[in-house]
């Protein structure tokens, strides 16, 4: 019984991952970037595990950085590409054009990646993790709020309090664990009251 159960579970991943290999090369045709074979689950990941196993020195933030930064040379030409992370593709635009394009049309833009549901616990429905029938109506509420000129008569409060934080932070960095949530959150306070 349990070997039945051990090899119905494998024939189901297996499956998995052949219905799913076939997804990523039907999405892949339609895409620039790199094309994944039925083992590479890694993706793009897998040059830049190879970038940061160089051992110089350098953190895997620089690394995916450069990374990119290859890969916006190498498609310079083209108005987007993709990068394929484990097991889902990644859009890079490289020109505005395709931006603007994408953001023109409200079909299939309504709701947000699931990357932000991880942000959703933090922040709630705001203006970064709703949906646009919610937040395009606040926006244009807010827009005039955030206008350069009227940014610019606070520009002395928020050097004074800039100011203050990083001293705070300097002050911080003198111990051997800072939350930086604290002195960060007190900054933003002070600078909107």
């Amino acid at each position: 019984m349990v070997l039945f159960f051990v090899v119905a579970v494998l024939f189901g991943a297996i499956l998995a991952l052949i219905g799913h290999y076939f997804r990523r090369k039907k999405y892949s045709q339609h895409l620039n970037g790199f094309q994944p074979g039925f083992f590479k689950y890694l993706g793009d990941f897998i040059k830049l595990l190879m970038h940061a196993a160089s051992n110089d020195g350098h953190s895997i933030c620089y690394h995916f950085t450069q990374h990119l930064k290859e890969l916006n040379e190498q498609h310079q030409q083209r108005q987007m590409y993709y990068i394929w992370g484990f097991l889902n593709p990644y859009i890079v635009f490289v020109k505005a054009e395709a931006v603007k394009q994408l953001l023109s049309k409200r079909k299939g833009t309504n709701e947000k990646s699931w990357l932000y549901d991880f942000l959703k616990p933090l922040m709630g429905t705001g203006l970064l993790t709703s949906s646009v029938d919610k937040w395009k109506p606040r926006r244009k509420q807010l827009t005039p709020c955030f206008h350069a000129d009227i940014l610019r008569g606070f520009l002395t409060v928020f050097n004074e309090h800039s100011q203050k934080l990083v001293e705070n932070l300097r002050q911080e960095t003198k111990k051997e664990f800072t939350y930086i949530g604290t002195p960060v959150t007190l900054s933003a306070l002070d600078i909107i009251c």
